[in-house]
């Protein structure tokens, strides 16, 4: 790499970084309920062992009932012990994940075609919303890009030097504990990879292969465990270091190729719209690519296929090619299952690499300098998008992650060490308030009550001193009040209370 090239390398690399680290842990401003589920559990296991379920180290999250990813959890660990239980430290295992596929997406590049590409490559997944969103908070699925990009990474340039091979293979087994809907379309990607890049004679039966090997069952074990539990072939194994629990409900007929049609038509208008009904999966109008860049990928897949049929006759392995199947995870998994935007994530990262390269190779065929035209161009769309994320994003995002519920629980925890503490409204704040009040797992596995058990999506009816409750029904003078209905203030008011604002949250103290 020349002196100008490592410029614009770190350039682009340090923009990527900044727009990810501002203000980081501050917004989105809040907590998701998924992303709060995770980091209690992270808090559970290091200060008793056992997770919210009462397992010690499980393979997979039983959390609401129907299950969790584990991999966000315990990648979360050392920063919980380290820093304690707050937002930011549990969003850095996908920060520092996400900085790393910045570094993994530039060497694909090189690869696949050189360093200028590479360069381009590198600014492109920086600036996209898609991604710059996925990297600054802790939904646990959406580590799975990430360390499938890191996998093909590995594998890419473990073709020539084979010690690679074995972190290809960690990428790839940490993969399946980031997100369960890859499990069953993951092998298919490696045989596919693993089968041409043999035939190409780019693979042999040596050391390093069955290290990989080795690793790769090693991570797959426990989860074929897992299956055999739930599929209720063999009971549940709990041990102090680890468990394989049985879910309350296990969702194994979500994937199938039953109403395909129905299926693929929501794959294809979630891509064309980039949106979905889950509005943090996309920023507003900027979508996920800024809405300009899907149709690049067309020309990215018809350069890549023109690449590997050159690389047929020159008898050489084809990175185009390798980068093409890793398509098919997403395609599949978008064919088979009802999805959002977050269940095909590990469709976006390989889908930006082909728009760059689509745009990269309309460029070459036009003119080399348009391609700072291009950068222009998208760098005032990156601008503008910053602007809106910055400012106008957290508004439109308060509902989902709820602001101000935890200046409202701490302020309820520190007005009286033993009143009642009740939360109205819809029942999905549960995992908010176990991380804000960092309830003691031990006390909550006591304590713990549900309207209904066992469910798919358990809805938590009390646990110590807290109650949730759907609608006020009665007001107890010794109890204390969180709520978001501005209209019930002056019920409170009226019956002698003092409403303190936190935010969307009020907190009723009763005088």
């Amino acid at each position: 790499m020349t002196k100008k090239y490592r410029i614009i390398f770190f350039i682009c690399l340090f923009v990527g970084v900044l727009v990810r680290v501002w203000q980081f842990g501050a917004i989105p401003f809040g907590i998701n309920q998924d992303e709060a589920y995770s980091g209690y559990e992270a808090f559970a296991l290091l200060s008793h062992g056992v997770d919210s379920s009462g397992y010690s180290f499980p393979v997979y999250l039983v959390a609401w009932g129907s299950g969790m990813n584990a991999l966000q959890t315990y990648l979360a660990m050392p920063f919980v012990a380290i820093f304690g239980l707050k937002v930011w430290a549990i969003r850095m295992p996908q920060l520092i994940v996400s900085i790393c596929t910045l570094v993994a997406v530039y060497f694909i590049g090189k690869k696949i075609k050189n360093v200028p590409f590479a360069l381009f490559a590198l600014f492109f997944v920086s600036i996209t919303p898609w991604h710059i969103l996925l990297s600054r908070w802790g939904l646990e699925s959406n580590l799975a890009p990430g360390f499938l990009i890191l996998g093909f990474c590995f594998f890419l340039y473990g073709l020539d030097k084979p010690k690679l091979l074995i972190l290809s293979a960690l990428m790839y087994g940490l993969s399946l504990y980031a997100y369960a809907t890859i499990w069953p379309f993951l092998p298919i990607l490696l045989i596919c990879q693993v089968g041409y890049a043999s035939a190409c004679r780019k693979l042999k039966f040596n050391l390093e292969g069955i290290l990989s090997l080795i690793i790769m069952v090693v991570f797959a074990a426990p989860l074929v465990l897992f299956l055999l539990v739930n599929k209720e072939i063999i009971p549940e194994i709990r041990t102090s270091v680890l468990s394989i629990p049985k879910l309350l409900y296990f969702r194994s007929g979500e994937c199938s190729f039953k109403e395909f049609p129905e299926k693929f038509a929501t794959f294809i208008s979630i891509l064309a719209d980039e949106k979905d009904n889950c509005s943090w999966n996309f920023a507003g109008n900027f979508g996920l690519f800024y809405r300009i860049s899907l149709p690049f990928s067309l020309f990215g897949i018809g350069f890549c296929i023109y690449d590997f049929v050159q690389s047929l006759r020159k008898k050489e392995v084809s990175a185009q090619f390798l980068l093409l199947l890793q398509l098919i995870p997403g395609i599949l998994i978008g064919s088979t299952v009802r999805v959002n935007i977050n269940r095909i994530n590990c469709l976006f990262l390989p889908l930006i690499i082909l728009m760059a390269y689509g745009i990269y190779g309309i460029c070459e065929q036009v003119k080399q300098w348009t391609i700072c035209v291009v950068v222009l161009c998208y760098s005032v769309l990156f601008m503008f998008f910053c602007t809106y994320y910055f400012t106008d994003y957290q508004k439109d995002m308060d509902y989902c992650f709820q602001p101000g519920l935890k200046e409202a629980v701490e302020l309820a925890m520190d007005a009286d060490e033993k009143a009642q503490i009740h939360i109205l409204g819809p029942n999905n704040n549960h995992p908010r308030v176990m991380f804000y009040s960092k309830t003691d797992v031990l006390e909550y596995l006591d304590t713990v009550s549900y309207r209904e058990f066992p469910a798919a999506y358990l809805e938590t009816e009390s646990f110590g001193r807290f109650h949730f409750d759907k609608n006020l029904e009665n007001i107890y003078l010794d109890a204390i009040y969180i709520y978001t209905d501005k209209n019930l203030s002056k019920e409170f008011r009226a019956a002698g209370f003092k409403v303190r604002n936190c935010g969307s949250y009020h907190v009723a103290l009763f005088l």
